[in-house]
């Protein structure tokens, strides 16, 4: 429940700070079920609240939406509030993709002077955040 996460919430900020972390709300984000966000805000006032969905360590977490209701939390967002960060699954993807690509470009640029630096290039940026990437989301 909320109150749960709330409990957990004050402790992390409490003894984090003895274990070197110091849990910072404004860069915390809480995603909480449809329905519940007036309550997570009211709970949790510095927290970033969302029931759409959020990157996490190069990754997603949440639900994919809809085009129109990524439209309409584009139109709130502008409207409403300044809070960067709220985009949808596929819009993530394709980031993604696009800095892949240009890095692909990258290495073939590479390759035609220095086919073993091109190489090493692939293997240890391209495949290992591949895999860094996959391991987030399985």
């Amino acid at each position: 429940s909320l109150t749960d996460v709330l409990e957990w919430w004050e402790k992390t900020k409490s003894l984090g700070p003895s274990h070197g972390y110091f849990p910072d709300p404004g860069k915390s984000w809480l995603i909480v079920k449809k329905g519940l966000e007036k309550r997570a805000k009211e709970l949790f006032p510095d927290v970033n609240v969302t029931a759409k969905g959020h990157r996490y360590l190069g990754s997603w977490i949440g639900n994919e939406q809809t085009e129109d209701e990524r439209q309409d939390e584009k139109r709130e967002t502008q409207i409403t509030s300044p809070l960067p960060g709220e985009v949808c699954k596929k819009d993530f993807v394709k980031e993604e993709v696009a800095k892949w690509l240009s890095d692909i470009d990258s290495m073939c640029e590479i390759a035609k002077h220095d086919l073993q630096l091109a190489y090493s290039a692939f293997i240890i940026g391209v495949v290992l955040s591949l895999k860094i990437n996959t391991w987030n989301r399985g």
